[in-house]
């Protein structure tokens, strides 16, 4: 089974396309996560989660995180569905994730808002871990 991923303007970072599944939010959404094998889980950035309208009041509150964007705060949406495409089948290969990351920085520099806006959400080693991940020229492929 092989799942596809392209890689950006720069060609420097990679993405892999993922329908996201929260049924407690009533979330569902088409997004694209930028592969980070130095990313313990999964977790989306908040401008994502703005952009895709998630309510951090309906979600748990954790600890914080250290990482490009400075310190930021950690929310979780539980019990999610990340579905891949199977790259020349109509079907999608499903990951049940029992927490994924909501990440929230509380810089209160206006210069860092806008850098942390435009973050991507990432794709970590609890997924990345469960496939074989190949750089194939222009095209990045997970395989299982």
């Amino acid at each position: 089974m092989i799942i596809r991923g392209f890689f950006g303007r720069k060609v420097t970072e990679a993405y892999i396309p993922a329908i996201v599944v929260c049924d407690t939010l009533n979330f569902v959404e088409m997004m694209r996560f930028l592969v980070d094998t130095g990313a313990s889980k999964s977790c989306l950035s908040q401008g994502d989660a703005l952009r895709y309208g998630i309510d951090y009041s309906k979600l748990e509150k954790g600890g914080t995180a250290l990482g490009i964007g400075g310190v930021c705060e950690i929310y979780s949406m539980c019990n999610c569905i990340f579905a891949f495409k199977i790259d020349g089948e109509s079907g999608f290969h499903r990951i049940r994730l029992n927490k994924v990351g909501v990440l929230k920085n509380s810089s209160t520099n206006s210069e860092m808002k806008k850098r942390v806006m435009v973050l991507p959400s990432l794709l970590g080693r609890d997924v990345l871990d469960k496939f074989e991940l190949i750089r194939r020229k222009d095209t990045l492929i997970l395989l299982k």
